[in-house]
């Protein structure tokens, strides 16, 4: 004891092993996302199953279309250069999309840029015009861009803005241009489709990329949406704004010089079935999932779909269609974030559950248990567990 004299000897405890924690290697290897990610790769395979079908969807539909009228090289070339008109503003949605941040503006960006494009043609020619509008819509990107990434801003929200911004921009614009003497771009209807083709599947090929889908799909959130994400999701989401609206304008441009005509137009029909041509692709709409072909395959199919209901004379209106394309859309973009996640994400209860695990729930009971002053408690009870739905511990 310390007041009779004698010392006490304390017990020495050896250090606790030193261990390293996993390499950037090694987590690279892990997580799709090193920081905040769940363990493993994305699973491809429900991309292969979605666009099986939609290969199959697009046969049938081209047999349908050619029993109802038979399809001859010019018919065939047209409704190439119709598919790579909507594939281009789908791909502008989709890659927005992909990114976190969708493009809203993709429609009156097309309108405007081919309205624009008619109108500087006389005084410049086509190439120059061509550069002129795409020029500018890659500025109006760049200023999305710029207020999405500074601000963390949603990107429905700012390219919703912006979508008010070129309608108005539109008002100034020709209501309708005519051109002649461009490229026959029917005539060249194979051509341009396998353009088109070759950027679809190359984005979507290197979308398939571990460290390029990573770095696309940074910027989606995955805890508070309102945190910051980081410079590299910032200038990746930036990026894909400028190049979605590059697209949509590229879209633009393709449909005047074909049909030679392009009347004003708010551009909210191209909008909407951008974006529901992208979801029926298999993009996902939280983000940075997504398939390969599926974009080239979903605007055939409703450029098809389209085009036999008008042969068929059945009279439905082509928003009806759009409409429905995104009520699929939505429903294969669950089942892409459902089958999609890494193998075993599912088996952690933090994931699992409607709050993320984390939320209070309600806990049932097949018994009535008695309390301790002798009454009944009721079979189901309020249940708090360690940390509210933000993740932040509880008092």
């Amino acid at each position: 004891m310390a007041g009779s004299g004698s010392r006490t000897t304390a017990l020495a405890l050896p250090p606790p092993p030193e261990t390293s924690g996993p390499s950037a290697a090694e987590l690279n290897n892990a997580f799709d996302d090193p920081t905040h990610g769940e363990p493993g790769r994305d699973r491809l395979a429900i991309h292969v199953v979605l666009e099986i079908l939609l290969l199959i969807l697009v046969a049938g539909m081209t047999i349908a279309v050619n029993q109802k009228h038979h399809l001859d090289g010019h018919g065939i070339r047209g409704l190439l250069v119709l598919t790579t008109v909507y594939g281009l503003v789908a791909l502008g949605a989709g890659l927005s999309l992909r990114a976190g941040a969708v493009n809203l503006a993709v429609g009156p960006i097309m309108i405007a840029s081919a309205l624009y494009f008619g109108q500087q043609r006389a005084h410049h020619g086509t190439f120059a015009a061509v550069g002129l509008a795409l020029a500018l819509a890659a500025g109006i990107g760049l200023a999305m861009a710029l207020v999405v990434s500074i601000i963390q801003a949603p990107g429905w929200a700012v390219s919703l803005a912006a979508f008010m911004g070129v309608d108005v921009w539109i008002t100034h614009l020709p209501s309708s241009v005519h051109v002649t003497g461009t490229p026959n771009v029917v005539g060249q209807g194979y051509y341009v489709f396998a353009g088109f083709a070759v950027i679809a599947v190359v984005g979507g090929w290197l979308g398939t990329i571990r460290p390029i889908r990573r770095a696309l799909g940074r910027y989606r959130p995955v805890s508070d949406p309102a945190d910051r994400r980081g410079a590299g999701a910032a200038l990746t989401v930036g990026a894909a704004l400028v190049v979605s609206s590059v697209l949509a304008s590229g879209a633009g441009i393709v449909s005047v010089m074909s049909t030679r005509t392009m009347a004003t137009d708010s551009g909210l029909v191209w909008s909407a079935a951008a974006v529901a041509i992208a979801l029926v692709a298999g993009t996902s709409v939280f983000g940075r999932r997504g398939g390969v072909a599926g974009t080239l395959l979903a605007a055939a199919l409703f450029v098809l779909v389209t085009d036999y209901s008008n042969l068929a004379n059945y009279r439905v209106d082509t928003r009806a269609l759009i409409g429905g394309a995104l009520a699929v859309g939505v429903i294969i973009s669950r089942a892409v974030e459902m089958f999609g996640r890494p193998a075993g994400a599912h088996d952690n209860v933090s994931t699992a559950g409607w709050l993320a695990g984390r939320g209070s729930r309600w806990r049932t009971s097949t018994t009535e248990p008695v309390s301790e002053n002798g009454t009944d408690r009721p079979s189901a009870e309020w249940v708090q567990p360690a940390e509210d739905a933000w993740g932040a511990p509880s008092s």
